[in-house]
């Protein structure tokens, strides 16, 4: 009878641990509080690929509700890799050979820069570059690279914005200006054009702006020559 009782005892035992077993232990690494599960961003991304198709249109918006960070865009290139000009970073970069206001030179540190009197801000407003081939590479034989378009603001008293596309230098390092298109002059204190929103469409900037007297306008520019740039 002892011996009954002390085998029943066992079996029972063994059935309850069996139930509550201790989840298996699967190691990973951890992500930041809030954010979605590798499987749901997988899955979002597939969708995303799946409803969409790559666009030859490079844009950036201006808008103050942006984060005010002047982190280059992580979008990829249309050849599937992060191009050399993409990699820049234009909170501490610097601009060589800048024709707007004679600045010359600009070295910029935390998204500031300044040369003589006048003092930049570069991609104010939460502005961002956009990118696109629209500028011609000289000499014809040398290779065929993304180009930037940023938005800069400057002048003693910071009311003066421009568009400045940007290309890399021969020796793929340094960022070259080519011209610039300036906001109108202001007409008077507290009173400025600022752009709104700017995109490269088959070689052409295309920009939105708003002009000082609060109406908005659409305006186009080709490039010239040299550092010209016409409106068309």
């Amino acid at each position: 009878m002892w011996t009954l009782r002390l085998m029943t005892a066992a079996l029972s035992l063994s059935i309850l641990t069996g139930c509550t077993t201790d989840p298996e232990n699967v190691d990973g690494e951890a992500g930041p509080a809030g954010a979605p599960s590798a499987t749901a961003t997988a899955s979002a991304s597939a969708a995303a690929s799946s409803s969409t198709t790559p666009s030859a249109t490079a844009s950036a918006a201006v808008s103050p509700s942006a984060a005010n960070s002047t982190t280059p865009s992580a979008a990829p290139s249309t050849s599937g890799r992060t191009s050399e000009i993409r990699k820049t970073d234009w909170a501490n970069v610097t601009l060589a050979n800048l024709d707007y206001l004679g600045l010359g030179d600009v070295r910029f540190r935390d998204g500031r820069g300044s040369s003589g009197a006048n003092n930049c801000t570069m991609l104010p407003g939460g502005a961002r570059p956009a990118y696109a081939e629209f500028l011609t590479e000289e000499p014809a034989s040398s290779p065929v690279t993304e180009d930037a378009l940023i938005l800069i603001e400057c002048g003693s008293d910071g009311l003066d914005q421009a568009l400045i596309p940007v290309k890399l230098g021969f020796d793929q390092k340094t960022r070259e200006t080519m011209g610039f298109i300036q906001a109108d002059p202001p007409p008077g204190p507290g009173s400025r054009m600022t752009f709104t929103s700017y995109t490269v469409e088959k070689g052409v900037i295309v920009t939105t702006v708003r002009k000082a007297d609060g109406g908005r306008e659409t305006r186009r520019y080709r490039f010239g020559g040299g550092k010209t740039w016409e409106r068309l």
